[in-house]
């Protein structure tokens, strides 16, 4: 309420007491505020976020807002049209309810207008006027029922006016009919007395309500906090809910019960109504109870009353009294409100405390001098190590001695989150594999080994080994290029299957560029992958993971130097 006086109040408090003067007291405040309350109250409300207040002269409507505050219009139960002076100080409505009317009447209204005026007054839309009405005139304001038949409405002519009964005609068909989902206008409160706050303008004012929807297929709650706990299950990635052109996707699904919401054999609202397979959709504007799903359990919904009821249409029994506002039918209806009614008068008082929202603000220390002393400092020695840049512990200990005669530990590297993070180093596992072959030429390992080129241009040695029997190959090539071992290893692979009717399913060997490409994939994995052959990549710079293929190398290689240079044979041999 008055935001900008209290701002300017607030300046004003923080100038006198830096500069020493005398403020207002406290009750000298309440005084000024509230006539500024009052003052404020009677100006034009505004859409913008904030708190402010009003008598009775806002209006919600586009239409009403557009026009001028002078040209008006009040609608009142006395006529559709409306007029420009306000319901409660309506000279009709007074001699409806009354019989008599202090200020001058051009057309009394007859006995039949009258008791429509009081009929009007019964609906929830006039609630308040009416209460206003009760409480100045000291009556009970009560209404005949409306008449079961209906009748013409008078056609006039040259000074008379007849009215034709129509009987029991035949109903007629109503139609093109316009409706709308949820009507904003509907929503917009009456004209009355109070303070509005704007509160959360990100959520709709009928989120925690619950609509019951003929139209729905299903369940719905707009938060998974009105689930039971532990009922809640994810939803798959593609599920979602239709609503008009655009799908909301489904967070997951579960069980709501609400409770105490039915009548039952002890009482009204003495049951509960528990729905499943119940579908979250964050951020829905209501929550929705599915007509369709109720009438599978037996529960069907009367448009005459506006009631769920269970058995059948000649004998029922009435499950829950629904409540029908803005055209839609609500099983719970919870509106986040952003009115609070108050006294026409703010009361002061000098043993009251009056408050009021202020800004929070630090109150700034005062100058310190040059000849004062340095606060102790308590600051842990976590906080040293992060000020000074994570330095090590005999560096930072050295530190904060020489700067602020402290002594402190340090924070060691492996006591710091950051610092093992930053510096920790990656670890290969080089254990052999747990998994051993179950047949022969199940897994198989292979590997290259250079030579001196040989007198037929030999310069490269492939060495297939099986994991199962331990059995070693041995392929001469003349270069290590993708073709060579490409059609070495599928020749391989041929003649397993041919010899011994087996298939070879895993195949283990480094990170050889000639068959495994940075980008993309080669002939040889293409090849693998279409055969259903898994290749099982051994980590960088690590040998021990294919250690059968790399010893049995070493192996050949040292064994035929030592033969060559047993039998004197020259290198390029």
């Amino acid at each position: 309420m008055a935001p900008a006086w209290a701002l300017g109040e607030l300046a004003n408090l923080i100038k006198q007491d830096e500069l020493g003067k005398e403020c207002l007291t406290l009750e000298e405040y309440g005084i000024v505020f509230s006539a500024v309350a009052l003052e404020d109250s009677t100006l034009k409300s505004t859409k913008a976020p904030g708190i402010f207040a009003t008598l009775g002269g806002r209006s919600d409507s586009q239409s009403e807002q557009a026009a001028d505050a002078t040209a008006a219009t009040f609608k009142c139960p006395c006529s559709k049209e409306g007029h420009k002076w306000r319901s409660g100080s309506c000279a009709i409505v007074e001699f409806a309810i009354t019989g008599s009317s202090e200020k001058e009447i051009r057309d009394k209204p007859n006995a039949e207008k009258c008791e429509a005026i009081k009929r009007t007054l019964q609906t929830e839309r006039w609630r308040r006027l009416k209460g206003h009405l009760e409480k100045k005139h000291g009556i009970k304001i009560t209404a005949k029922p409306a008449p079961s038949s209906t009748k013409d409405q008078a056609s006039k002519s040259a000074g008379d006016s007849s009215k034709k009964d129509q009987g029991s005609a035949e109903p007629k068909f109503p139609g093109s009919i316009n409706a709308a989902l949820i009507d904003p206008l509907l929503m917009t409160p009456t004209p009355g007395q109070g303070v509005y706050a704007t509160l959360d303008f990100s959520r709709h004012p009928l989120s925690a309500s619950t609509l019951l929807d003929n139209c729905g297929a299903t369940h719905l709650v707009n938060s998974k906090e009105l689930l039971v706990p532990g009922s809640f299950t994810k939803a798959a990635y593609n599920e979602c809910v239709e609503a008009g052109s655009s799908s909301l996707p489904i967070l997951g699904r579960g069980k709501r019960v609400i409770k105490k919401v039915l009548n039952g054999a002890a009482g009204p609202n003495s049951e509960d109504l528990t729905l499943s397979d119940v579908v979250v959709v964050e951020g829905f504007h209501v929550n929705i109870v599915s007509e369709a799903r109720l009438n599978k359990a037996g529960v069907w919904y009367c448009s005459l009353d506006c009631s769920l009821r269970h058995g059948t249409e000649g004998k029922s029994v009435v499950l829950k009294q629904l409540k029908r506002m803005y055209n839609l039918v609500f099983l719970e209806f919870k509106p986040l409100s952003t009115y609070f009614e108050v006294l026409p008068e703010i009361p002061t008082s000098i043993a009251g405390i009056l408050m009021f929202p202020t800004i929070e603000r630090s109150v700034r220390a005062r100058f310190r001098r040059s000849r004062d002393y340095l606060k102790p400092r308590s600051d842990s020695e976590e906080v040293w190590h992060a000020r000074a840049g994570h330095l090590g512990p005999e560096a930072l200990q050295a530190l904060v001695k020489s700067a602020r005669n402290v002594i402190i530990k340090g924070t060691a590297r492996a006591k710091c989150v950051h610092c093992s993070t930053t510096h920790a180093t990656q670890v290969i596992s080089r254990r052999s594999s747990e998994r051993k072959s179950p047949r022969p030429f199940f897994r198989i390992s292979w590997d290259l080994f250079d030579f001196p080129e040989g007198y037929n241009g030999a310069q490269w040695l492939l060495i297939i080994k099986d994991e199962y029997s331990g059995k070693l190959f041995g392929f001469i090539l003349m270069n290590k290029s993708l073709v060579s071992v490409f059609n070495t290893i599928r020749d391989f692979d041929h003649w397993v299957g041919k010899q011994f009717n087996l298939t070879i399913c895993k195949i283990r060997h480094d990170n050889d560029t000639s068959v495994i490409a940075i980008k993309g994939y080669t002939e040889y994995e293409l090849w693998a992958k279409e055969a259903g052959i898994e290749i099982e990549l051994v980590p960088t710079y690590t040998h021990e993971p294919n250690g059968g293929a790399e010893r049995a190398g070493q192996e050949a290689v040292t064994k035929s130097i030592k033969m060559r240079v047993g039998a004197g044979l020259p290198k390029d041999l």
